[in-house]
């Protein structure tokens, strides 16, 4: 996909609304910017993978498509605090995808950033973002978002086991003046120091209304901790336990037993777990017997 497709596109589908794409490479920066001038009914632009698109893009996006409610710039190379300022006015944004970017937001722009639109945000990805610590949990998320329903943070590692924890004990506490309704999906995989006090902090808080959750990589959780998932998540789809060095037959076997609405469970380096397994569902994993089954 090169300039002249979207070109095409900006003259014979004046009425397009939604454009979601992966990998448009080629796609120059001017050309992005005549989309956008042609296309100023745009509510959803979600690109993966176009190392062209600037700051001067994101300005004719912002400047021509003023009802934009869906954003998703993930792996943009070039995306970094000079886009927070445009990024500020999206005041109607309720889906945010900035994951996995080549320079990671500052924490103070990405604290700045959810004081302007953190109040409409329901999905919000800043997975990769390497400088954003504890503090912008409790001064960005807790402090700005009050209807997020889908959070993902994927390696994020100055993220800590207490950070997380806290974060979820004071939307459960009622603390704050914007206290966010439950989760549906959380994904913090691949941020090695969360564990034990996150994880029950966590399904105390959401529990009850989790379709997905993806603790891959929390080797620190405990049994009791995992034994938790069970009891406090019933309503659970899809799980990824990957690397919870503690999660072992008998937890999957409540697990199994008790969240009725299981479709698949990844449990990748889960050496505790064997062929004995409960498979009531999809299971992939490794170890002896285990496969995709």
């Amino acid at each position: 996909m090169d300039d002249t497709v979207i070109s095409a596109w900006s003259n014979s589908l004046p009425n397009l609304t939604r454009l979601e794409l992966l990998g448009p490479f080629l796609v120059r920066a001017p050309m992005w910017q005549t989309f956008f001038a042609s296309h100023t009914s745009l509510t959803g632009f979600l690109i993966t993978q176009s190392p062209r698109f600037d700051v001067d893009c994101m300005q004719a996006l912002v400047e021509h498509c003023p009802d934009l409610m869906e954003l998703r710039l993930k792996e943009v190379g070039k995306l970094d605090d000079e886009f927070v300022p445009f990024l500020k006015s999206m005041t109607k944004l309720q889906y945010l995808d900035l994951g996995d970017p080549s320079k990671s937001l500052s924490e103070g722009q990405a604290v700045e950033l959810m004081s302007c639109i953190g109040k409409s945000l329901k999905h919000l990805d800043l997975s990769g973002h390497l400088e954003l610590t504890d503090a912008f949990l409790i001064d960005g998320i807790h402090a700005h978002v009050c209807v997020l329903e889908e959070l993902l943070m994927r390696n994020v590692p100055a993220l800590t086991d207490d950070g997380l924890g806290e974060l979820f004990n004071r939307w459960t506490n009622g603390e704050g003046k914007a206290n966010n309704l439950t989760f549906t999906l959380l994904d913090f995989s691949r941020n090695p120091d969360l564990g034990t006090s996150a994880l029950s902090a966590l399904l105390t808080h959401s529990g009850k209304t989790l379709v997905t959750l993806n603790i891959n990589g929390w080797k620190t959780a405990s049994e009791e901790s995992l034994k938790e998932i069970p009891t406090k998540a019933r309503d659970l789809r899809w799980l990824d336990v990957g690397w919870c060095r503690e999660m072992d037959n008998f937890i999957m076997k409540s697990i199994m037993e008790r969240c009725s609405k299981l479709r698949e469970a990844k449990v990748w380096g889960c050496n505790r777990l064997t062929e004995h397994c409960p498979r009531k569902v999809t299971i992939f994993g490794a170890g002896s017997g285990f496969g995709s089954i």
